[in-house]
Order: structure tokens, then sequence, then C-alpha cells
């Protein structure tokens, strides 16, 4: 053993070692020294997964019948599908889609509930302060709502509208299924709506004939 590390084996046997590292080295490809996995993939997938998310608890929000929730899940929901897609989705052009959208369901929303679903959307992006004394209109104009299933409607539809701006495999399927949800909630609305009007009009007519 002594013999070993005073003569020049020692430093033979290292120098093999070296050149043998360095021959496997050179002569092995790029791609075996390759991560196993694509980080492109990995990173849709959690896109994908996060927007799913979003969609339950939008859903989960209307059940709830808060509308202001499912609008601030719907911003939410479009940054995502934003960085999916790596595109920018425009708002007001969805807007237009969607009351197409519903006119094919044979739903009609009038110019003037747009223009305060728009309100909605602009006091949810940001929080509005009264810094200095409004008039009155803007105040009135400010708190103007429209009832909490036509807002959850037409929120639902503008996500599945959304998903169609999307170049991706998984938008069509998850955009169909939106759009029927959307256009449930205005359906059962106006069913409620009139399930109310009907009631009323019976404790009408009987409060006359009781008289």
């Amino acid at each position: 053993m002594g013999s070993f590390f005073r003569s020049g084996r020692l430093v033979n046997s290292v120098l093999c070692t070296v050149l043998a590292t360095f021959s496997l080295w050179t002569i092995t490809p790029a791609y075996a020294f390759e991560l196993p996995f694509d980080i492109g993939v990995i990173d849709e997938s959690y896109r994908i997964a996060k927007i799913e998310k979003l969609i339950s608890k939008i859903k989960k929000a209307s059940r709830r019948v808060d509308s202001q929730e499912c609008i601030k899940l719907m911003l939410e929901f479009k940054k995502e599908l934003e960085k999916l897609g790596n595109v920018k989705i425009s708002i007001d052009k969805c807007i237009k889609e969607a009351d197409e959208q519903f006119r094919n369901e044979g739903i009609y929303i009038p110019k003037e509930d747009w223009k305060i679903y728009k309100q909605m959307l602009s006091n949810s992006s940001k929080k509005v302060r009264h810094t200095t004394k409004q008039s009155v209109e803007d105040d009135e104009e400010i708190k103007l709502e429209l009832p909490p299933r036509i807002a959850i409607g037409i929120t639902c539809m503008l996500c599945s509208v959304f998903l169609w701006m999307v170049p991706h495999p998984y938008s069509k399927g998850a955009a169909s299924t939106l759009a029927i949800y959307g256009a449930e909630q205005i359906y059962d609305y106006f069913i409620g709506k009139q399930e109310e009007d009907y009631n009323d009009r019976n404790n009408d007519e009987r409060q006359t004939y009781h008289r």
C-alpha cells in the first residue's frame, strides 16, 4: 500500500480517471443531460388548473347570488387567460360578442343594462373614493346595479367569450359550458320574475274579491 502512494501509480490513476471522465462528457449527446420534463408544459398545466379553480369559484359565488364577487373573480380570470394564451383581451370587444351570443339564445339585454354593467366593472376594478364633493347624479350612477342574476349571467357569458379569445385546446369546451351557464342565469331570473308578477296579480285579485 505504501509503495502505491510513493510511486507514480497514484498520479497515473488520477490522470486516467480525468481522461475517462472528459471522454464520456465529450461523446455523450447534449439531450442526455436535459431535464426529463418541459418547464413550459408545467407552467401551462398550472395556469389551466388555476383557471378551472376560478371557474369553480365563480359558480359557487353565483349560487350565493353574489354578483360583486363574480365580477371580481371574472377580472382575475381574464388576467390568467391572457397569461395562458399570451394575448390581450379587450373587455369592450367581448361585451359586444357576449351581447350577440345572448341574442342568439333569444335573450335581449337593453343598452342601459350594459351601461350599468360597465359601471359595475369599473367600480370592481378600482375602489371608488369620494375625495371631493360630487353631484347627486354622479352618486346615483355609482350606486346603480343590475339585478344579481342578470349581472351573474352577463359575467359568465363574458368569461365564455374570454375563453374563445384564447387560442388553446382547453378553451372551447370550457367556453361552451360557461355560455350555457350564463344563459341559464338570465332565464332563471326572468322565470322567477314572471312567477312573482303572477303571484302579485293573484294577491291583488284576492284582495279585490274580499272587499
